[in-house]
């Protein structure tokens, strides 16, 4: 990828991490609510990859985020 296309690439992200953000907390609601509780923290369900990835976004740091 070229610098310019890059920097393209990153501008779009960064613009719309507001509506992933949004879309993500959604998202999260929804499959609470319809899935069964894990088996734990340390499991690699989506309910905690979504968790982790809005923790990150958040500033958090956790141990399961990749």
């Amino acid at each position: 990828m070229s610098l310019p296309s890059e920097l393209n690439a990153n501008a779009r992200l960064i613009a719309s991490a507001p509506d992933l953000y949004i879309a993500l907390t959604n998202a999260l609601d929804c499959l609470h609510d319809i899935l069964v509780p894990c088996e734990g923290d340390n499991c690699p369900c989506i309910l905690h990859e979504i968790e982790a990835a809005l923790a990150k976004a958040e500033g958090a740091h956790t141990h399961g985020s990749r």
